[in-house]
């Protein structure tokens, strides 16, 4: 989790969370203050660091997509609408768990704090447009310690629940013998919805891999029966994934759609650990693979608690005092 603190760590450091939050009801106020965007358990979030946060982001994201990126929807919003709330949801999630890190004693020392600020001040020093930025948008020594802070914390919050996960011996050894490192699976690829509806009901009656030769508009696949191979996690497209890993050996879904069309999917085998050490494999790819199945498990672990404390949060979002 602990991050290089370099250029771009702020901007990485605030969509740390991206698309955690969920809707939730708002405690009322009856004043509306003017200088914050939001409290989260009496903890506020000033206007001022909101701006600070927001500049970093729009200069990052200027620098590396262009001025057009302005310009984008996502999912038919305004891009810039949706980067604003998910900020704000950030900044929320960050100040709880503070809270949290600091329940359970945990602090983070100075020193620490002063070690990766000087990483971080002489990369800006050997930028000058970067640093310049820094000294116009008011982007100061005591903001940037506040900010890398605050990381430290986040990565305390996961390191408290990596811990968790690394004693539960009984889940651990569930996943070993049931979590899919890869899925090996087959699909038919229709971008007319019609036709793919109508390979599915052929599908009922007919050899998937015939069918896939004969209809799949995907070249790759096309020629071997819509055949895949093995894949792991985060190589597909999401919706892909969700549905591939969902199946069982032998299971078929129904229609997919993707933005390359409508996806027919059959599973032929799957890859667990223990699995694959009953084929034979070496000590060092047993031991890659429980820390990859520990980070996976930590990973949503960490996802799931942050919706936890962010659904049961005294929160007040002041999104009008936003310019």
């Amino acid at each position: 989790m602990k991050k290089v603190l370099l250029l771009v760590l702020i901007a990485v450091m605030i969509f740390t969370f991206s698309g955690c939050a969920s809707e939730k009801s708002e405690t009322p106020v009856e004043e509306v203050p003017t200088d914050v965007v939001a409290i989260a358990n009496g903890q506020e979030i000033s206007l001022d660091d909101y701006t600070k946060n927001f500049k970093i982001l729009e200069y990052t994201y200027t620098m590396t997509y262009g001025e057009a990126i302005w310009q984008e929807e996502y999912e038919g919003r305004p891009l810039k609408d949706v980067i604003v709330e998910e900020l704000v949801d950030n900044l929320i999630q960050e100040k709880i768990i503070a809270q949290v890190v600091k329940d359970n004693g945990v602090t983070i020392t100075q020193e620490d704090i002063d070690t990766y600020y000087a990483e971080f001040q002489a990369s800006v020093e050997s930028d000058e447009e970067l640093a310049a930025f820094y000294l116009e948008n008011g982007i100061d020594e005591a903001f940037i310690k506040q900010q890398i802070e605050m990381q430290l914390m986040v990565d305390e919050f996961y390191y408290l629940i990596e811990d968790e996960v690394k004693n539960d011996d009984v889940k651990l050894e569930e996943l070993y013998e049931n979590f899919k490192l890869e899925v090996k699976a087959s699909h038919i690829l229709v971008t007319n919805k019609e036709v793919a509806e109508a390979t599915l009901s052929r599908l009922e009656t007919e050899d998937f891999a015939t069918v896939a030769m004969e209809v799949s508009e995907d070249p790759g696949s096309k020629d071997s029966g819509g055949d895949l191979g093995y894949f792991a996690r985060n190589v597909m497209v999401p919706e892909f994934e969700e549905a591939a890993y969902g199946l069982g050996i032998g299971e078929m879904s129904g229609l997919i759609e993707t933005n390359y069309g409508y996806h027919i999917i059959k599973v032929d085998d799957v890859h667990t650990l223990n699995g694959l050490i009953e084929t034979g494999i070496t000590e060092e790819e047993i031991t890659m693979f429980k820390n990859y199945i520990l980070s996976y498990l930590a990973n949503t672990e960490f996802e799931t608690r942050i919706l936890e404390l962010y659904d049961s949060a005294d929160i007040q979002k002041f999104m009008e005092n936003i310019q």
